[in-house]
């Protein structure tokens, strides 16, 4: 059996972490599903919204 994970990466401009930070543990989370057996790591995106680093205005 092949197991899989998905990641909401939610970005909240409210609060401390950066969109930087937000990569990061989308990454280290990618790195332990890998180093866990996991098949494949899927990320979902809010395109253009708020909670989502990919806007059409700047970020930081």
């Amino acid at each position: 059996m092949r197991y899989s994970i998905l990641s909401i990466g939610d970005h909240y401009p409210d609060r401390p972490r950066s969109v930087a930070g937000l990569y990061d543990e989308v990454i280290g989370q990618c790195v332990l599903a890998e180093d866990l057996g996991y098949e494949a790591f899927f990320t979902a995106e809010h395109h253009f919204h708020e909670y989502g680093p990919c806007r059409t205005r700047p970020c930081c």
